[in-house]
């Protein structure tokens, strides 16, 4: 009787060790997932790991209502960060539940957090002359010429920091920029002033305007 439990145990703890690594797979094939929020997926697993070892507790049945919310208070992340976070935990014990591992799911109870952090205001016309001043004035001459065509595509495109670094000049067609909507795929156009397309124009031709590609 005692083999067959420590069986049952061992199967569980595979599981467990499983399902970490199977909702990766899924939602990166399933959602097509960028690096980074895969990045952070593998970051809250690790932490997950990290303190069911701490705590002693082997198996994905271990946690309970109480034991997840112990975990919850352990991060150090707030606000969009934590909601954010909160959102993978849960998507994590949703996979759990749903695959038959555990009869409920405690996540499930666990409450989104308020989020407290100010809305970011736009930079004001003085600021905005100032970063391009701090731009002409870079020693580096290359570069500067870099930095101020990265700051008017910021400012006129609406594009994350991560999107603009690592736009490639098939992007820019005619006076438009090229993009795809991320929810649907949708291609769609965003018409740029021509100052700007100058300032990108003046950089050296590679394939990226301000990225390597390595």
């Amino acid at each position: 009787m005692g083999g067959r439990r420590a069986t049952d145990r061992k199967a569980e703890a595979s599981r467990r060790q499983g399902s970490l690594r199977q909702i990766s797979g899924i939602r990166r094939g399933a959602k097509r997932l960028r690096e980074p929020t895969l990045y952070k997926y593998h970051l809250l697993f690790r932490q997950f790991q990290d303190f069911a070892k701490q705590h002693g507790h082997a198996y994905i049945t271990d946690f309970d209502v109480d034991t997840v919310r112990r975990f919850r208070a352990s991060w150090p992340n707030k606000n969009i960060a934590a909601r954010k976070k909160l959102e993978a935990f849960r998507a994590f014990f949703r996979f759990v539940h749903e695959s038959g591992w555990i009869p409920t799911n405690p996540a499930t109870y666990l409450k989104p957090p308020r989020i407290t952090e100010p809305p970011t205001a736009p930079f004001t016309r003085e600021e905005f002359a100032s970063i391009l001043q701090a731009c002409d004035i870079y020693p580096d001459k290359q570069n500067a010429i870099r930095l101020r065509a990265l700051v008017f595509l910021l400012r006129y495109s609406g594009l994350r920091i991560r999107d603009a670094v690592t736009l490639s000049r098939n992007r820019i067609q005619g006076d438009k920029l090229f993009l795809y909507t991320a929810k649907t795929g949708t291609a769609v156009y965003c018409p740029l002033p021509p100052f700007v397309i100058e300032a990108l124009k003046a950089i050296p031709a590679t394939t990226y305007f301000f990225w390597t590609g390595l």
